[in-house]
């Protein structure tokens, strides 16, 4: 383990909290590159549908959406960047850092626990799949546009 990734998990766990800068493209179009999110500390059966979770895998993090448990592999979460046109492949529990409790953009703090963010969120959820295959087929059509 890199000494960048054991101070990241030294901070979280010792503070039970911490600022994450997500990079990349995978929770577009709600949250773009270079947003930064509290990391608190939870236990995974706290987590409902909506929330965004951290997980990790060997020596990268991965925030993505909580869908819900797998029923196909018991015990284990199902994930997604809103992004995507489907679903990551099963976390088992163990991989799950924490989940987002604070969203800061352009100054502004939110928090995730608040009603209207709640609702907000498990909708997201909820329409992420059906949304991401019809956004899978829009770019499949946009990349080859002659295709009858």
């Amino acid at each position: 383990m890199d000494s960048g990734m054991r101070s990241f998990l030294r901070e979280l766990y010792e503070k039970g909290e911490v600022h994450f800068r997500g990079l990349g493209g995978s929770m577009r179009p709600f949250f773009g590159s270079g947003t930064v999110f509290v990391i608190r500390v939870c236990d995974p059966d706290e987590l409902k549908r909506g929330d965004l979770i951290l997980m990790r895998y060997r020596e990268e993090v991965c925030l993505h959406r909580f869908l819900g448990w797998s029923r196909k592999f018991p015990g284990k979460l199902v994930t997604k960047g809103d992004w995507f046109s489907e679903p990551d492949a099963p976390w088992p529990v163990s991989a799950v850092l924490g989940k987002v409790s604070e969203v800061i953009r352009n100054g502004e703090s939110v928090r995730t626990d608040s009603l209207m963010y709640g609702l907000r969120a498990r909708l997201i959820a909820k329409l992420s799949l059906p949304a991401g295959r019809i956004m899978g087929v829009l770019r499949r059509i946009r990349q080859n546009p002659n295709r009858s």
